[in-house]
């Protein structure tokens, strides 16, 4: 789901962001999955 902003962000921002959270211990490991899947989809796409 996308927040509210999140769509004025530029790309890599948000694919940073995301790669951020994935090595923190703290995020839950569904969150995780769906994180995942949002980096390969942007690497694919671009």
């Amino acid at each position: 789901m996308a927040s509210e902003g999140e769509e004025s962000q530029q790309p890599q921002l948000i694919l940073a962001d995301k790669l951020f959270l994935l090595k923190q211990s703290d995020v839950q490991d569904i969150d995780k999955v769906r994180f995942t899947e949002d980096v390969f989809n942007f690497i694919k796409e671009h």
